[in-house]
Order: structure tokens, then sequence, then C-alpha cells
């Protein structure tokens, strides 16, 4: 990151179980490898999936809407 995307960025600090954060771990490992970054790219992806479907199924209930009044 440059140092400007730095001053726009924040922290984020939550707790969940021991076993909560080994299968993130593990997930972030499998998916992005043992680097640096691996859990925030990991985090980003699964935020990124989560809107990506809420998105959808918005979508998906426009449709139905706009064929039921076509």
């Amino acid at each position: 990151m440059s140092g400007d995307e730095l001053e726009d960025t924040v922290t984020f600090y939550f707790r969940v179980s021991s076993e909560q954060a080994d299968q993130f771990n593990q997930l972030a490992a499998a998916q992005f490898g043992m680097k640096k970054g691996a859990k925030r790219q990991m985090f980003l992806k699964l935020l990124d999936d989560h809107l990506r479907s809420q998105k959808i199924a918005q979508l998906k209930e426009e449709i139905s809407v706009l064929e039921r009044e076509g």
C-alpha cells in the first residue's frame, strides 16, 4: 500500500472463539497462502462475496416484481 492508501485505512479488532479463528486462518492460508496480508485479503474476499450475494438477491427480487407487473 502506498502512503495515501494507508491514510484512508482503519483497523478492525473483534473477538471470536479460538476455533473460529483457527478456521478462518486455515481458509486464509488455503486461499492466499502463508504470506503477509492473507487474513486481510480473506476478510475482504468474504465481505465482497457477502455484498455480492446480497446484491444478487436484491436484483432477483426486483426482476420478480417487474415480471409480476409486466
